[in-house]
């Protein structure tokens, strides 16, 4: 049971990548006044990376 990532080993993990995405984008919404507004936020190149990290953390987390 469980997932071998390394990840404390590997330089350049997808999930540990993902993590520190979307942790980065949800700071920089906290602190925009302008991505804190999704209208504006979905325009952004920070909404098509959340969106493709949060699939990675979903993909990885549904393969445990």
């Amino acid at each position: 049971m469980g997932l071998e990532m390394n990840a404390q080993n590997e330089t350049n993990v997808p999930y540990v990548k993902a993590v520190e995405n979307i942790s980065s984008i949800v700071y920089k919404r906290m602190f925009n006044p302008l991505y804190a507004i999704d209208f504006f936020y979905k325009l952004t190149k920070e909404h098509k990376l959340f969106q493709e990290s949060m699939k990675v953390v979903s993909e990885t987390t549904q393969k445990c």
